[in-house]
């Protein structure tokens, strides 16, 4: 997640996963206390715990590298077990933060090349990258909800700043790029030859737009709920700045186009 990315914003909830050695009976009972001891002191912290359930608390984001290779084995292979296709996803944006590094590097090389070499599954993901939707209609205008809580207002990070962020990263790890921040994702894309220049810079400034809206909602809403600061009304910025949000949104559209052309090489997606 946004944790492993190093994308954090001003409010964010816990996503978090133990590795460990082969360790038996013993050793998975040990981290299992250790793993709700330390989601539970963060919780204590001020981080709220994720609703998704993506903490070492949860049984399918702990376990001896033995464990994980069979989990991620049997989505990918067999599509069945306690792992889903969206955890494969998220999976991607690990990073260590304590303990021995080694253990996660061995994990990941064995996970990326066992990912990328089942074509199916990657054609999914690359599917779902193009037919994940921005907030922009046929014609260019904001599409906002005409009901409840938040009608008249849009959601950033589902419409704009996710769709981009799953585009980036299906098409760096194709490309065997195995940075998880966006940036730098981005960056390494473009010295890799994979995308133009043009396209690197607007892909860098969509991001950074996205990510300020979000920071500047976060601020104006810090009173509120985590789904509130995901939610702006387009009407209330003024013409530049709306003008800034749909060419992001364009952006991440184009790029889509990209994908869809280059990697699914124009297939019907349905």
């Amino acid at each position: 997640g946004s944790e492993g990315r190093d994308e954090q914003t001003l409010m964010t909830d816990q996503d978090n996963m133990i590795a460990y050695s082969d360790a038996g009976e013993e050793g998975d009972r040990y981290f299992a206390t250790f793993a709700k001891k330390a989601v539970d002191g963060l919780y204590e912290a001020g981080f709220e715990r994720c609703k998704g359930g993506v903490m070492a608390s949860t049984e399918k984001w702990r376990g001896s590298l033995t464990d994980w290779k069979k989990r991620i084995e049997q989505r990918i292979v067999y599509e069945e077990g306690i792992f889903e296709s969206l955890d494969v996803i998220i999976l991607t944006d690990a990073r260590t933060v304590a303990g021995d590094k080694s253990l996660l590097v061995q994990l990941l090389h064995w996970f990326f090349g066992f990912l990328t070499k089942n074509k199916m599954v990657m054609k999914d993901f690359y599917t779902s990258a193009v037919l994940m939707p921005t907030a922009l209609s046929f014609f260019g205008k904001f599409k906002t909800e005409k009901s409840g809580e938040f009608t008249d207002m849009l959601n950033i990070k589902l419409l704009g700043w996710a769709p981009l962020i799953l585009a980036v990263r299906m098409v760096a790890i194709t490309n065997g790029i195995f940075e998880t921040n966006t940036l730098g994702r981005i960056r390494r894309l473009g010295r890799k030859n994979v995308i133009k220049k043009d396209m690197e810079e607007d892909l860098l400034t969509a991001y950074l737009t996205f990510v300020r809206f979000r920071i500047m909602n976060q601020i104006a809403n810090r009173d509120g709920n985590l789904a509130a600061m995901n939610h702006l009304r387009p009407d209330m910025l003024g013409t530049d700045e709306q003008a800034k949000l749909r060419k992001a949104m364009r952006t991440v559209e184009t790029f889509q186009k990209y994908i869809k052309d280059t990697l699914l090489f124009g297939q019907s997606l349905v």
